[in-house]
C-alpha cells in the first residue's frame, strides 16, 4: 500500500489505483485501501467507483473518519450538500482533528449561502492546518460573499503566499480590491 500512497502524492492517481487494487486483494479487507483507492478515483473523476470505495471503506470499519470525509467530497462535486454536510460532519465526529473535513464541510455550507457556518469551518481547519490553501480560499470566498473585501483579501494573500503560482486567488484578489475601492468612493458599506 505504501507504493499507492506515493503514488497518489506525486499525482498519478493511474498507478495509485493499481497499487491499492492490488492492496484489496491481497487484503479484501482492508478499509483503508479501499478509502486511498476512493480517493485516487475521485481525483480521476471517476465518482462512481470513488462512492463504491468509500461507502465500501465504511462498511469494513465505520469508525474510518478518511472514508468519510472523502464520501462527503464525492456528494459535493455531484450536488448533493445535504449528504457531503453529513458525511463531513460524521467524519469530523470521529476526529475533531481533521482539516480536510472541516474545509469540505465549510465548502458545502458556502454552496447553500450559509456563509458564517462556511467561515467558522473553514477558520477551523485553517487553525488544524495553517497551510491549507484550499480553506483560505473558501473562508476568503465566503468573506467576499458577504461584502467582507478585506478579510477577502487577507485570505487570498495568504493563498498566494502559499501558492505562488495561483491564478484564481491573483483574481479573486483583485476583485476584492476593486469592490473595496468602489465603496470607498461611495462611502458606502454594504
Amino acid at each position: 500500500m505504501r507504493s499507492g500512497y506515493v503514488a497518489f502524492k506525486n499525482k498519478d492517481f493511474d498507478l495509485a489505483i493499481k497499487c491499492y487494487t492490488e492492496a484489496i486483494q491481497l487484503d479484501p479487507i482492508d478499509s483503508a485501501a479501499f478509502s486511498e483507492r476512493g480517493l485516487s478515483n475521485l481525483e480521476k473523476g471517476y465518482y462512481e467507483k470513488a462512492f463504491a470505495d468509500e461507502t465500501e471503506a465504511i462498511r469494513l470499519d465505520p469508525n474510518n473518519a478518511n472514508a468519510y470525509s472523502a464520501r462527503g467530497s464525492v456528494y459535493q462535486d455531484k450536488g448533493n450538500l445535504d449528504k457531503a454536510i453529513a458525511d463531513e460532519s460524521e467524519a469530523i465526529r470521529l476526529n475533531q482533528k481533521n482539516a480536510f473535513a472541516y474545509c469540505n464541510r465549510g465548502m458545502a455550507y458556502a454552496h447553500q449561502g450559509k456563509f458564517d457556518k462556511a467561515i467558522a469551518d473553514e477558520t477551523e481547519a485553517i487553525r488544524l492546518d495553517p497551510h491549507n490553501a484550499a480553506a483560505y480560499s473558501a473562508r476568503g470566498a465566503a468573506h467576499e460573499s458577504m461584502n467582507e473585501y478585506d478579510e477577502a483579501i487577507v485570505d487570498h494573500t495568504e493563498v498566494i503566499r502559499l501558492e505562488p503560482n495561483n491564478a484564481r486567488a491573483y483574481n479573486i484578489r483583485g476583485f476584492a480590491y476593486h469592490r473595496n475601492a468602489e465603496l470607498a468612493k461611495t462611502n458606502i458599506r454594504l
